[in-house]
């Protein structure tokens, strides 16, 4: 895989109100990319753009349907289209698998994985049309290598391994990149 030459690429970012979404918006805002950050937080959004005009925000949940349109719409109309989308969006869970409820389960594969899974779906069909397109996935060194008491949250990412896996390779005839980062 070649260097992208990164100013004037077209990018989604989810989960950029704060962390590795928000430095990543702000890197890439910095290097010239136009770039739409989504999160659900408006007043946090807010101050993102303050801090970057540049920046188009999104109102959005990844784990809503309308949310991400709104993600892929305004992509569409501010830029034109879409390179790059890095799914950054995540929620974490500390504590013993028995000691969890069934729902913080439920709740972090919602966000962690099926949100990132119908984000990507969305996304595609603009990303084949796009210019040196690829999707990026924020995981997990948990996503490789479980530890006790993080295993929600490692589950989701495992399954976040194998999706973007079997995507590279249906998506390699589209020249569109899929990079998996797992941060420690």
């Amino acid at each position: 895989m070649a260097r992208r030459k990164l100013a004037g690429l077209r990018v989604i970012i989810t989960g950029a109100s704060q962390g590795i979404g928000r430095a990543l918006a702000v890197e890439a805002a910095k290097r010239g990319m136009k770039v739409v950050a989504a999160a659900r937080s408006a007043e946090l959004l807010a101050e993102l753009k303050k801090e970057q005009p540049a920046i188009e925000t999104a109102l959005a949940d990844v784990t809503d349907p309308a949310g991400r349109a709104l993600m892929v719409s305004t992509a569409k109309q501010k830029f034109g289209g879409l390179d790059l989308l890095i799914n950054n969006a995540g929620i974490g869970a500390t504590g013993h698998f028995m000691d969890s409820e069934p729902e913080t389960l439920r709740k972090i594969f919602e966000v962690n994985y099926f949100g990132l899974c119908e984000i990507t779906r969305l996304c595609i069909p603009e990303l084949k049309s796009g210019t040196t397109p690829a999707i990026v996935m924020i995981s997990s060194v948990v996503g490789r290598r479980a530890i006790p008491a993080r295993g929600l949250y490692a589950s989701s990412k495992f399954a976040v391994a194998g999706f973007s896996e079997a995507i590279r390779a249906e998506l390699a005839k589209d020249g569109i990149d899929v990079i998996v980062i797992n941060p420690g």
